[in-house]
């Protein structure tokens, strides 16, 4: 019984996955608050959430970071509402050249190996993946919707994301 709940909770979440997939001919429902933002700026705010840049170390392109905040805000939002309300509203995604990964996410900060963004700069993915591990958030307990702590349908739609454009 508890697989097959999850398998149906999965393909009704792979639906939501090519729902909420942010395109470059997106129609925004206002369509002027992301071009209302000054991305030389390192805060972002909008509708309760706040995204915070800490570059550690290496650099980040301007259009790198304009893609990180507009996915940010058009993902996380839908995320956060349908799969966990009590994710964290204060984001931070940090810069950083010496991991080894190319991203990891922990508590509210997002940390995202300079060099890997600067060599695939079409990679939205990466950053709806780690999101996603951010609504995950295992310390507070049940998802939204009653699903269990130990669920792990929320990987497998990160990963539907990640494969958007093949769908």
């Amino acid at each position: 019984m508890n697989k097959t709940i999850r398998l149906l909770s999965f393909l009704l979440l792979i639906g939501f996955t090519v729902s909420c997939s942010r395109t470059d001919d997106e129609t925004f429902e206002d369509p002027n608050f992301l071009e209302s933002f000054d991305y030389d700026q390192n805060v972002f705010s909008h509708d309760g959430l706040r995204l915070t840049f800490v570059i550690t170390s290496g650099t980040l392109a301007a259009p790198m970071k304009k893609d990180l905040v507009e996915n940010f805000f058009v993902v996380y939002p839908k995320l956060k509402n349908d799969f966990n309300t009590k994710a964290p509203v204060k984001i931070t995604f940090e810069i950083e050249s010496a991991i080894a990964s190319p991203a990891y996410a922990s508590g509210s900060k997002v940390t995202y190996q300079s060099e890997w963004l600067a060599e695939h700069p079409e990679d939205r993915d990466i950053a709806t993946h780690e999101m996603t591990h951010l609504v995950q958030a295992y310390n507070w307990g049940i998802f939204h919707g009653g699903l269990p702590r130990e669920s792990q349908i929320i990987p497998e739609i990160s990963t539907g994301y990640q494969t958007r454009d093949e769908l």
